[in-house]
Parts: structure tokens; C-alpha cells; sequence
């Protein structure tokens, strides 16, 4: 990940976004914009034996299930990062918005289809967040993004024996790090901070059945990119869209 990345989430502070986005978390029927956040439930346990702090594996298992929830729902994306999935609902809400619902049968899809292609039995757990307009679900997404890379670097240490009374600032944090020759830079991004699933607009040449002459055709699909930045590009095109 490149500094211009890295020195814009490193000034995401987590705290008061959490504390923010937390007074958010609601019950009942619910419009559109809105997320919902599925957590992996006791993860470290049932899945051991993967790599730690984060296995290729699960990020592929967990990018596939997205996928499906995505694409069927018509989703404008969703944010994957650790153990965690972050779908934006836009601009339609599944289900009239009835909160237990989606939560019960987004959280159902994705632990059936994760635990199938890990052979493990796994769950998650869901929950709404209220977002007062599209141009929040950006903030959001870096809010998360930052608490996935505050995690990653604070595994990495504990692993290493750094910070056994007092955990410093994530600045401090880095260079500590380095100085045990683990490079941020080296390693990959969506290790980091996850990866964004969006959708793609491209053209097709196709046959035009009555004069049988090639024509192009706009047709959307589905593109999985690394970190939150798609993501937050295709809210910043949206959020453009509305004004």
C-alpha cells in the first residue's frame, strides 16, 4: 500500500467514529441508505490451523459469499476487511426494510456459503447502522478500514512481544514494526485493509438480430478490487449523482 494510502487512514480517528456510527445501530423497519455490518462469531477458534493474522483463504471464501449477497440484492457494494463484511444497502432495501430480516437472512447466507467452501462450521452475527445520507457510508468505510489495519498491526505485535503494558499510537506503532523488519509496504493490501466489491459498467459487441450488424451494448458486472478505494469511488459517483 502506498504512503498516499496508508498517511490517509493513519488520520481516521477510530474513536470518535465509533462512537458516532454506534448511536446508529437500530431495530425495526429501516430506508435506504443504510449498513449492515456481519461479524465473523469466535473466528479465532473455528478456524484454526489458517494463518494468522489473516489467511487468504477466508478474504476469498468471504469475497465469494459477498458476491452472491451483492448481486442478488443489487447492492450498490460492500467493504470486506479481516473477518467482517460491510454491505451498503442502495438505493433499494430488501425485504420493505424490515430490519430482522435482512439481518437474519443476510447473516444466513453468508455463514452457510462461508462454511462450505471452508469445511468449517462458522457464523456471524449482524447489525444496522443508520446513515442520515449516501455521503456518510464514505466516511464509514474508512472508519472500518482503519479499525481492519489498527487490528492487523496490533496482531502483528502481540505476535512479536511489543506492547505488553501500553499500546502506542499506530505512528509509533509502524515504526516499531520496521525496526523488527516487517514493511507495511511489503505486504499485500487487501491483508491490510480488505478488499471493495463494486459494480463495473463496460461495453459488449453483440449481433443485432434484424440487420445481423456488430453493435455495442452497455452491461454492468460485478469487480472485486483491493482495499476500500473502489468503493469509495463509486460513493463519491453516486453521492455526485444525487445532488
Amino acid at each position: 500500500m502506498n504512503i498516499a494510502k496508508l498517511t490517509r487512514l493513519l488520520y481516521v480517528n477510530p474513536l470518535i467514529l465509533e462512537e458516532k456510527f454506534r448511536s446508529r445501530e437500530v431495530r425495526g423497519r429501516i430506508a435506504p441508505p443504510f449498513i449492515v455490518r456481519l461479524d465473523g462469531v469466535g473466528f479465532g477458534k473455528a478456524l484454526k490451523g489458517f494463518k494468522e493474522p489473516r489467511d487468504q483463504r477466508v478474504h476469498e471464501a468471504l469475497i465469494n459469499a459477498t458476491l452472491q449477497i451483492v448481486e442478488r440484492y443489487n447492492l450498490i457494494g460492500a467493504y470486506v476487511v479481516s473477518d467482517e463484511v460491510n454491505l451498503i444497502v442502495y438505493p433499494q432495501a430488501p425485504y420493505n426494510g424490515r430490519e430482522e430480516k435482512i439481518t437474519s437472512i443476510f447473516s444466513g447466507i453468508l455463514s452457510s456459503r462461508v462454511s462450505m467452501i471452508l469445511n468449517r462450521q462458522l457464523f456471524f452475527d449482524a447489525r444496522i447502522i443508520v446513515l442520515y445520507d449516501l455521503a456518510e457510508a464514505i466516511e464509514y468505510v474508512l472508519y472500518r478500514a482503519r479499525i481492519g489495519l489498527g487490528n492487523y498491526i496490533g496482531s502483528k505485535a502481540r505476535r512479536l512481544g511489543l506492547w505488553v503494558e501500553k499500546r502506542p499510537r499506530i505512528h509509533e506503532q509502524l515504526k516499531d514494526l520496521e525496526a523488527k523488519g516487517i514493511r507495511i509496504n511489503n505486504i499485500p493490501e487487501w491483508e491490510l485493509v480488505g478488499s471493495s466489491i463494486t459494480w463495473a459498467t463496460i461495453w459488449v459487441e453483440k449481433i443485432n438480430p434484424q440487420t445481423k450488424e456488430k453493435i455495442k451494448v452497455k452491461r454492468r458486472r460485478i469487480q472485486v478490487t483491493t482495499g476500500p478505494w473502489m468503493l469509495i469511488k463509486t460513493l463519491n459517483k453516486a453521492v455526485q449523482a444525487v445532488l
